[in-house]
């Protein structure tokens, strides 16, 4: 048994309704779940999780997700080997929590020539790629739309071992998984950031394991489509 650790911020502009079906599919298909922390906001619909309040207290949002984390590895109940789910990610196949793998999509600084100059996460890659490099680490982009194991004990301290003082931050999920010299395995990622036709969608993500979704592709298809493939309400759920 493995415990799951959301972090949530402010931003949701769904009353959260993407944690709402993140945890109805976790519930449908993820075996070996035990308890649910979520670090940060609580939506006034969540009940039979683990609720640690904790703030935005600064403009980098990657810094507010690594502190998050911190806390909730902080708390003497939750278990050594942890899984960091988003709110945002989506299971959709027949998995065991306490096996995911590490996925990864190629180096860092590949990942960040394919993003928008203006996009401030595209600074936090470049950040850790130079991070890594300068530690002689290896720079693979573990930071796709997937969850992933995390060690409660070894996180802070790697995450402390690099400087925070960067304006826009590090990507957590790659500067854990390559200090901890995690070879992981290659996959394509699926985050729909556009609005598509409920037929689309279907097709989209015929055969994934997970997907996500961003505010743009958060449709009333999309919100549809998650209505028919997580019907049932989750017992994380106030009826």
């Amino acid at each position: 048994m493995i415990d799951l650790v959301y972090v949530l911020g402010t931003g949701s502009p769904w009353d959260n309704g993407e944690l709402r079906f993140s945890l109805r599919s976790i519930e449908t298909y993820l075996t070996g779940v035990d308890k649910v922390f979520v670090v940060g906001q609580k939506p006034r619909w969540l009940t039979n999780v683990i609720h640690l309040p904790f703030p935005d207290s600064f403009p980098c949002k990657e810094k507010n997700i690594m502190l998050k984390l911190a806390r909730a590895c902080g708390h003497p109940d939750l278990s050594t080997e942890f899984l960091h789910v988003h709110d945002d990610h989506f299971c959709c196949s027949f998995q065991e929590a306490d096996k995911i793998p590490f996925w990864h999509g190629g180096l860092l600084e590949r990942t960040a020539a394919s993003v928008k100059p203006s996009n401030h996460w595209r600074d936090a890659v470049i950040n850790t790629d130079k991070a890594l490099k300068a530690k002689g680490l290896s720079h693979d982009n573990f930071d796709l739309h997937y969850p992933m194991i995390f060690n409660k004990n070894l996180y802070p301290v790697i995450m402390d071992s690099f400087n925070w003082k960067e304006p826009r931050g590090f990507v957590v999920k790659s500067l854990y998984a390559n200090s901890m010299k995690i070879k992981g395995e290659r996959s394509p990622d699926l985050k729909i950031n556009e609005r598509l036709s409920y037929q689309r969608i279907v097709e989209r993500l015929r055969g994934r394991k997970w997907f996500s979704i961003s505010n743009q592709g958060l449709s009333g298809e999309f919100k549809k489509f998650l209505q028919a493939f997580y019907p049932e309400p989750s017992k994380y759920e106030i009826l």
